[in-house]
């Protein structure tokens, strides 16, 4: 009988990654209050004190 290890792939790992880093595209921290907000979910306005997305908030 043979056995046989199964370690993750590089290639998997990297995906992984890519992945993590492309669901977090389009996120922005609003500058009055600090929160970051999702733009699937926040209509360009934030979720926690409603200020409109403006040029002073930061990508994320």
């Amino acid at each position: 009988m043979t056995y046989h290890i199964h370690e993750p792939s590089t290639t998997s790992t990297i995906v992984s990654i890519i992945a993590s880093a492309l669901s977090m595209a389009g996120w922005w921290t609003c500058c009055n209050c600090d929160q970051m907000n999702n733009p699937a979910l926040t209509s360009g306005r934030c979720t926690v004190c409603s200020h409109s997305k403006c040029c002073d908030c930061k990508a994320t």
